[in-house]
């Protein structure tokens, strides 16, 4: 991926929704991103479950042109893939696993 290519999509928001659980202790960051004709909230009721959050806060991540999140005419795995890094870096998550289903398991 050429420095050009990660400047002209910089600043494609992705919006998330942050499950975890509210005892101020921080968990292992798990990246939750969904396939294709799907959205955050598709995988809302398997991570939000008191099993999953007593080891992992659950970041559900609504990619680039997905309903909650900024539209742009590039998409593809590789422009995906640097979106998920660039709003890791953004939101200073420095060590994650990433969960994706379908499309979003092409990502890896």
């Amino acid at each position: 991926m050429t420095r050009q290519y990660q400047e002209r999509n910089e600043n494609v928001r992705l919006d998330h929704l942050l499950l975890r659980k509210e005892d101020g202790k921080e968990r292992k960051p798990l990246v939750v991103v969904h396939g294709f004709m799907s959205g955050k909230f598709g995988f809302k009721s398997l991570f939000d479950q008191e099993e999953v959050l007593e080891k992992r806060d659950c970041y559900l991540v609504d990619l680039r042109n997905g309903e909650f999140s900024d539209w742009h005419d590039e998409n593809s795995y590789e422009v995906f893939a640097a979106d998920i890094i660039r709003w890791a870096d953004k939101n200073g998550i420095w060590k994650f696993d990433l969960f994706g289903h379908s499309m979003g398991a092409k990502l890896v």
